[in-house]
């Protein structure tokens, strides 16, 4: 019988809050079972043939302890109430530890490894946070859609930071795109704060001497290094037309840029503003061409100057 490989076993039962306390003060450190199951009851202990230790077989809902030494005194206590094993002391595990849920409640974790240490080993799609005080999700992983958030749970991109990234060297072989910068912004240092966003622009000038004559390839003709995006227009003479407006039109191959073309109103000097573009991208390669329409009646315009302003694509 198991009963006489087991040198001493002594059992107490004392109530705890109600429900019944067992306490295992005191088992052989090393008992050789075989094929045989020893069952702690209430009242007794029984042998059975089967290589199982059953503390409670009845079922009675108390605490259970099972304590190291009197001396000693370390437990580990199986608690009703919260349907969970507790120890007085660090555990340590040698090999794998796995459950449905691992929970610490308050002291350190430490992972301590030679190796690798590799969360989601079975890479389930699962999520996986950490929150520190005030932030729920300082540490997003997003399990579905593999991507990393850094204070939101809902990563837009493989890395979704809210708030400010800083460090003494970021590099970047692609930015793609950015929620505050329009097309064409360029990323611009400062001597204090973080860089900035701004808008390279840029403008064309013609500027043709003289009284003006009607007639087309007016100035120079400009073949376009670059595709451009344009922003806008300013058209300004020296001397003031009488009797009709100056009217300038700006051809890309040929093709008119506006469906109303801009012009200085007799008596002024700076175009009326009323010009509208039907054409705002200029490709690279076309060839950029000045027509004068008009000049005035009784007295034509002179020195006019032609800035189209637009950003690089």
């Amino acid at each position: 019988m198991i009963l006489s490989r087991v040198m001493r076993a002594l059992l107490q039962r004392s109530p705890v809050c109600g429900a019944a306390l067992w306490a295992i003060l005191l088992l052989i450190p090393t008992v050789s079972y075989a094929d045989e199951k020893l069952v702690f009851e209430r009242d007794s202990i029984r042998a059975f043939h089967a290589r199982t230790i059953i503390i409670d077989q009845n079922d009675k809902q108390g605490n259970l302890i099972l304590t190291f030494g009197q001396t000693l005194n370390e437990q580990l206590f199986w608690d009703s109430v919260s349907s969970k094993f507790r120890l007085t002391d660090d555990l340590d595990v040698q090999g794998t530890m796995s459950g449905s849920a691992v929970h610490a409640a308050g002291g350190t974790v430490t992972i301590n490894s030679a190796g690798t240490t590799i969360f989601n080993v079975n890479e389930l799609a699962v999520n996986f946070r950490i929150a520190t005080d005030g932030e729920t999700n300082m540490l997003f992983v997003h399990g579905t859609n593999n991507r990393v958030g850094i204070g939101t749970s809902s990563p837009d991109t493989t890395l979704d930071v809210v708030g400010t990234i800083s460090g003494s060297s970021i590099v970047s072989n692609q930015i793609n795109a950015s929620q505050s910068a329009t097309q064409g912004s360029v990323l611009v240092s400062q001597t204090n704060g973080a860089p900035v966003w701004k808008t390279q622009t840029g403008s064309m000038l013609w500027y043709i001497d003289g009284p003006l004559v009607t007639g087309s390839d007016q100035g120079q003709v400009v073949t376009m290094p670059f595709t451009l995006s344009i922003t806008g227009l300013d058209l300004k003479v020296k001397g003031s037309p009488n009797g009709a407006a100056v009217i300038v039109d700006i051809n890309e191959a040929g093709t008119t840029l506006f469906s109303t073309k801009p012009e200085v109103d007799a008596g002024a000097t700076v175009e009326d503003g009323n010009h509208v573009f039907n054409d705002t991208s200029l490709a690279k390669g076309s060839e950029i061409t000045i027509d004068i329409d008009q000049v005035g009646s009784a007295t034509a315009g002179s020195g006019l100057t032609i800035m189209l302003h637009g950003y690089r694509q």
